[in-house]
């Protein structure tokens, strides 16, 4: 069982010492956290650091937050899945396969192709679709996941509804809602007055 009461460093400490060849077995909470990480195959870029565990999905250009504690069983699972002992610089192709989990059903993923790495100070996590993937793909290092930000122009300018500025352009976010520069909330043209 894990310690609640962990301070970030002891967590980022069991996370090299997963990449070192320690194990540790997944729990309700990093069960879950792995399922996110690699149940779709839009793949996703992961930061373990002394500061977070975050997340960005394939499927979502939010960066998501995860407790540290959590991290080194999702480190051990994925080490442990790749077939490496140690994680300095894992290229590999994982699955399909099935993960036994503490308080849920066991769960499935498909192919995948898994970058790991870590410094002194961060492990980085890279999971992509391995589906139609070569061999030597799993050796290549491929880009962050990027998001195209997507603008609309408007030929007078539009006053936000949150604080009254107006502006020619807006920031249009993935639901379809529009971002005011000025106070960062978001809107619906709908929400128009």
């Amino acid at each position: 069982m894990l310690d609640q009461g962990e301070s970030p460093l002891e967590s980022m400490a069991r996370a090299f010492a997963a990449c070192n060849g320690e194990r540790f077995p997944l729990d309700g909470g990093s069960s879950k956290v792995l399922r996110f990480m690699l149940e779709r195959p839009d793949g996703c870029d992961a930061i373990v650091s002394p500061h977070a565990f975050e997340i960005r999905f394939g499927w979502h250009p939010s960066r998501h937050r995860y407790f540290l504690r959590i991290a080194p069983a999702v480190v051990s699972e994925l080490l442990l899945l790749s077939g490496h002992s140690v994680g300095q610089a894992v290229r590999a192709r994982i699955g399909p396969g099935t993960v036994p989990a503490l308080q849920f059903p066991a769960w499935s993923f498909g192919r995948r192709l898994l970058w790991l790495d870590h410094s002194a100070e961060a492990i980085s996590i890279r999971v992509r679709n391995g589906a139609d993937a070569l061999d030597q793909d799993a050796r290549a290092l491929l880009d962050p996941i990027a998001y195209e930000l997507t603008f609309i122009d408007f030929p007078s300018p539009l006053a936000c509804p949150k604080c009254a500025a107006a502006s020619l352009r807006y920031r249009r976010l993935s639901d379809g809602a529009l971002l005011c520069a000025s106070c960062a909330r978001s809107f619906l043209l709908g929400d128009m007055p």
